[in-house]
């Protein structure tokens, strides 16, 4: 599995870019509420990184980074047999060489270190309800990765799905589609699945593959805590401020593995708090000349696994609303 991982990571990473065509899916009979809103802080704790090129560091630093995430989902129809939404996102994220260990002594990880990695997207989704219970999604989107907002080419990509669920009785639903993703490598293909079920009054079991396995428990009407393994990961392009390493255009990457646990509480009907806690393995992490991929990488690093938390705010859908 975490060789499959390793090999398709940019699909992945694609994914996780569209995965509101996984998460549309029909609801069985638990009473957890779609988000409309998000605002989000997460942090790695510190670990070190290794880095096997000269130009790139060649050395052991410590390293930690913190993520700011901010996503709206707009409803613009919502009705029963179409439902329409645009969601809006804004990530920053940033690097903390150092600390208390030791700090980058290359210009390129002092580079690194004084730059905000930047993400935002727009998503279109639209919703059509067919007969014998099932439902046909259509995503499209556009995002930039960027440690600045000039939309370079290299740092663009967009994404089109179509997904079709059907629910099979009460307690269970099921659905399967694909996914296209044009970015600065190309245009790649990637198959959908998920898995709904409710396994009691209490317990569900949510697969979204290949992205992540969730089994929620219902702790009260107003509780939810969440058992998770998620695959997340970003390719960020760094622009043409590093000519000097012999390439016009570069990209990081990375890929993880995450797994925690979630708790979720209602602070109001529409608005909730929640709290997450793991450990992050890093299954991928490189430097490319743009268009290149991991087996073209100018630099790998490897990263010891470590801990990480997650702190947020969401609005859900009002209760009223939920059938």
């Amino acid at each position: 599995l975490l060789k499959l991982l390793r090999d398709k990571g940019l699909l992945i990473i694609s994914l996780l870019f569209c995965n509101e065509v996984c998460q549309a899916q029909m609801r069985s009979k638990s009473s957890y509420r779609p988000k409309l809103a998000e605002l989000s802080i997460s942090s790695v704790n510190s670990h070190y990184m290794t880095s096997s090129s000269d130009d790139f560091g060649n050395e052991s630093i410590d390293k930690r980074f913190v993520r700011v995430r901010f996503k709206t989902l707009a409803p613009i129809i919502v009705k029963d047999s179409l439902k329409v939404g645009l969601q809006l996102s804004y990530l920053q994220q940033r690097f903390l060489f150092g600390g208390d260990k030791r700090s980058p002594s290359t210009d390129f990880g002092r580079h690194l270190t004084d730059e905000n990695f930047k993400n935002v997207g727009a998503t279109l989704l639209v919703q059509k309800s067919l007969s014998n219970n099932s439902k046909l999604t259509l995503v499209g989107g556009f995002g930039y990765n960027g440690t600045h907002l000039d939309f370079n080419p290299n740092g663009r990509k967009y994404v089109f799905s179509t997904f079709y669920q059907k629910r099979l009785n009460p307690s269970l639903s099921i659905g399967g589609g694909f996914l296209l993703n044009y970015n600065d490598v190309g245009i790649r293909a990637l198959p959908l699945f998920t898995f709904d079920k409710d396994l009691s009054n209490k317990w569900n079991l949510t697969l979204t593959l290949p992205r992540s396995i969730k089994a929620r428990y219902q702790v009260s009407n107003k509780s939810f805590l969440t058992f998770n393994v998620e695959v997340d990961g970003w390719r960020y392009n760094l622009g043409s401020a590093y000519q000097d390493y012999g390439a016009n255009q570069l990209i990081i990457s990375r890929l993880d593995l995450n797994k925690s646990l979630i708790f979720e509480k209602e602070i109001n009907d529409w608005l909730w708090f929640g709290a997450e806690a793991g450990w992050n393995q890093n299954l991928r992490y490189f430097i490319a000349e743009a268009g290149e991929q991991y087996r073209d990488a100018l630099d790998t690093f490897s990263e010891a696994s470590a801990p990480f938390g997650k702190l947020s705010l969401f609005v859900v859908v009002p209760s009223k609303f939920v059938r």
